[in-house]
């Protein structure tokens, strides 16, 4: 048996090393990717998006790109409802439309879409929420005007006829003195 040298070693050891290593497609990582980011907790996606931020400022590219965009998107809206819509729309434009993950990209254009739609609602809501209760507070108001007018309106017709029955005394014929015979 021939004996190997260490080189030869080494070769067969990495050759056999990429062997065993799959083939990853750019969907298959994302898949990975996608996979890993669901299971995390808030702080591990908040710990995760500071690295793929790292890793998109050192060298940015379609994968960079998609899981900042999705960890962005995952994040819970700033204050005012800012959902960073901007900067994620500029993320995935980066995304040529040829690219293996082109339906990604456009999958996550169409969430933030739908986000964007459903803060647009969820403030329409709150703003018709707010109005519902002016209308309330003011229907309310108006009910207790008009129990009082009502009560006023009582209290008017009992005056009144108070009034009628001492203008009937006043305009009864006086009786006449009774004549001494």
């Amino acid at each position: 048996m021939k004996k190997l040298s260490h080189g030869g070693i080494l070769i067969l050891t990495l050759l056999l090393g990429a062997c065993a290593l799959p083939n990853q497609s750019a969907y298959k990582q994302w898949r990975s990717f996608y996979s890993q980011v669901d299971a995390m907790s808030t702080e591990e996606r908040n710990t995760e998006f500071v690295n793929v931020q790292a890793q998109y400022e050192e060298s940015p590219n379609a994968m960079t790109r998609l899981q900042l965009a999705y960890l962005t998107l995952l994040a819970p809206a700033a204050e005012g409802g800012d959902y960073h819509s901007e900067e994620m729309s500029s993320l995935l434009k980066g995304i040529d439309a040829d690219h293996e993950l082109a339906p990604v990209r456009d999958l996550l254009t169409r969430s933030l879409r739908l986000r964007e739609n459903h803060a647009g609602t969820t403030a329409e809501l709150r703003k018709l929420s707010k109005q519902c209760e002016v209308v309330e507070d003011s229907r309310a108001e108006l009910e207790r005007e008009r129990e009082k007018l009502q009560r006023e309106a009582v209290i008017c017709s009992d005056q009144v006829e108070a009034l009628k029955e001492i203008e009937n005394v006043m305009s009864a014929p006086e009786p006449s003195p009774p004549q001494l015979r």
